[in-house]
């Protein structure tokens, strides 16, 4: 994500239009909870596979080859 991405943010008066926008439900949650949210976001980013470091695998899982 870029600076561009977080622009919005920064301008109070488009806050609070999302703020006015959301339907949810306010939940309480603690600190660890808030934690554990965000390393799961994290755990979803692999930031490896932006480098283009995963290749095409030579077979797949059951051993059947794969046209490269």
């Amino acid at each position: 994500m870029g600076e561009d991405d977080f622009v919005v943010m920064r301008d109070a008066d488009e806050v609070v239009k999302i703020a006015v926008a959301n339907e949810l439900e306010s939940i309480d949650l603690n600190e660890k909870e808030i934690a554990e949210i965000i390393a799961f976001l994290n755990a979803l980013t692999d930031l490896q596979s932006l480098k283009g470091a995963l290749r095409i695998p030579s077979s797949a899982p059951g051993g059947l080859p794969l046209d490269q």
